[in-house]
């Protein structure tokens, strides 16, 4: 039979939420007496790997209706308000030179017919002339200080594809975090199947260790009443009573060990109680044909199913990078909204349309576009390595429990065996016909036996529940076990 290091993995996962040292102590103490459905549905109310889980998988749907805005426009209110060094200035003084003179002409020279040169047009022209001249041909159109309340808007038209592309990998990173979900559950269902029915085991464990010590106990009175009536060696008597303390000892180290498990299992439940499982440890014959766990595997496993969805997400991230090699073009537009020193001379509001495209950038989109390939590749190269993984962890799992059904069928006749052995030993010692030595090791065997068949059935729920993980089916789990009670594997 192999080894099966069972209360030894166990240990090593023992963790203990910091939240605990915050709750009375009268809870530490309450006994509860959990079945494993209770437990299940507490694993999924309270555990809290399973809620970053579920939590990351709102982030990415949220971030996927963000990136939804992307095929909006956008339109954005902005306040601004300016300083500058000097105002802005029109200077018409090139005007007043070029008019200036023929004013002074006219006025000067009687180069008109009498009927127009009047003495009434020739005023008039010098009229005008000093106008010209009282007149400040530099006018201020901005002062150097305004302020203004635009509305504006920025419409993508096309973009070669970047929109399209950051949507659908907004949609993939869901499925991505879908898979996260699902994996994440099936690990904790496994950690609690290990923590759960490990405590069952090693309740059970205590059982029979404390029927070992009762029954040294009984063996070492036996002795006592023996040597008393000189039947047995004083050497009889002390052997006796080392093994009812050895059995003392195991008995003692059985509890320490339960009470650890158990606080294992609070911290998969994220509760404090003195729990005490009450669904028993199940076998099931009928394990089904591997072939189809292997398709199962194939179908369904969600860290396979991330690694698909992260090779589609390498497909968006190539078309991303090649949409670069397209014009972007978009509509823009302005309207002012309030505005104080502004000159009247800018507009209310304008639009337009706008292309933007990079003719030259030292050929880093080309690497870019190698560089998603490359990714790509790596993600198929790692799918593939998994798929065979997965074949041959199911394979494993599938014959390591076929393996534990036969070693508990065998396991049985050997607990027939010792049960009968020691009760022929015990018969013996009693009549001055065996030694102590033969009824301790007989006990010893007995024990040995039980916790060895008790372990099998332990292993076997721990494999299936990692087969299932593997499968994508760890919700089946508690109905594969429902149809297998009424049958007691604990004997």
């Amino acid at each position: 039979m192999k080894k099966f290091p069972v209360l030894l993995g166990i240990l090593m996962t023992l963790t203990v939420p910091s939240a605990w040292a915050q709750e009375g102590e009268s809870d530490a103490a309450d006994t509860v007496t959990i079945s494993f459905a209770d437990a299940l549905h507490q694993l999924y109310e309270a555990n809290g790997m399973i809620k970053m889980a579920g939590s990351e998988k709102k982030q990415s749907e949220y971030e996927k209706k963000a990136t939804g805005g992307l095929r909006f426009p956008h339109v954005s209110l902005s306040a601004n308000y300016v300083a500058m060094s000097d105002p802005i200035h029109l200077d018409l003084t090139p005007v007043k030179d070029a008019i200036t003179p023929l004013y002074q002409t006219l006025a000067g020279y009687g180069s008109f017919s009498p009927d127009v040169a009047t003495p009434q047009i020739r005023q008039q022209l010098a009229a005008g002339l000093e106008q010209i001249e009282g007149t400040n041909w530099i006018q201020i159109i901005q002062k150097d200080r305004f302020g203004t309340v635009d509305a504006t808007m920025f419409w993508p038209l096309f973009t070669g594809g970047k929109i399209d592309a950051a949507n659908k990998a907004a949609e993939i990173k869901v499925e991505v975090a879908d898979a996260k979900l699902k994996a994440t559950s099936a690990e904790q269902v496994s950690d609690l199947v290990q923590r759960y029915f490990g405590l069952r085991l090693a309740e059970k464990v205590v059982e029979v260790r404390r029927e070992v010590m009762e029954g040294m106990a009984k063996h070492l009175d036996d002795a006592r009443k023996l040597e008393a009536n000189g039947m047995i060696a004083a050497a009889e008597r002390l052997h006796a009573e080392v093994a009812y303390a050895d059995a003392e000892r195991e008995f003692n180290k059985a509890q320490r060990d339960a009470d650890l498990i158990r606080t294992s299992l609070q911290s998969t439940l994220e509760k404090n109680g003195n729990f005490f499982p009450s669904t028993s440890l199940f076998l099931t014959a009928n394990l089904g044909d591997l072939e189809e766990f292997k398709s199962e595997a194939l179908a369904n496993n969600p860290g396979l199913s991330q690694i698909q969805s992260k090779k589609m997400l390498a497909d968006q991230g190539i078309k991303k990078e090649k949409s670069a090699w397209y014009p972007d073009v978009y509509m823009m537009g302005t309207a002012n909204v309030y505005n104080k020193d502004l000159s009247e001379y800018m507009p209310d509001w304008y639009v337009g349309v706008g292309l933007k495209f990079d003719l030259f950038d030292g050929r880093a989109r080309v690497n870019k576009i190698h560089a998603a390939r490359s990714a790509k590749d790596q993600v198929e190269a790692y799918e593939r390595k998994v798929r065979f993984d997965i074949q041959t962890a199911v394979t494993k799992l599938y014959l390591e429990m076929q393996n534990d059904n036969e070693q508990y069928q065998s396991l049985g006749k050997s607990l027939e065996f010792a049960d009968e052995y020691l009760r022929v030993k015990n018969k013996a010692f009693q009549q001055g016909l065996a030694s102590s030595t033969d009824v301790v090791d007989a006990s010893l065997n007995l024990s040995k036996t039980r916790i060895e068949r008790l372990k099998v059935v332990y292993e076997f729920d721990v494999m299936l529940a990692k087969m299932l993980e593997i499968c994508g089916r760890s919700n089946d789990f508690e109905t594969i076990r429902m149809n297998n009670q009424g049958i007691s594997y604990e004997q």
